[in-house]
């Protein structure tokens, strides 16, 4: 296991390893703010799509009414 006090910290942080430490540090920042932003857009896509189906369950429209709407796309006529 890699323990902190065994890093060399001053040789990390020094001329150009502390541009190429800056640079793949935001890398890893910039990608898993990706995969959060991706994911909260799937969970909330998902959310989105549960109310309606419950809505048009309250509605009283049919199995085969809800999946003809739901597949349709936005901008589309069925």
């Amino acid at each position: 296991m890699l323990q902190l006090a065994a890093v060399n910290w001053d040789g990390m942080f020094s001329g150009g390893n502390f541009t190429l430490t800056c640079v793949f540090g935001t890398a890893i920042i910039i990608s898993v703010a990706g995969v959060i932003g991706g994911t909260w857009q799937n969970v909330k896509k998902h959310e989105h799509e549960v109310r309606l189906k419950r809505d048009l369950i309250a509605k009283g429209y049919s199995a085969d009414e809800i999946e003809r709407i739901i597949r349709v796309k936005p901008g589309k006529k069925a």
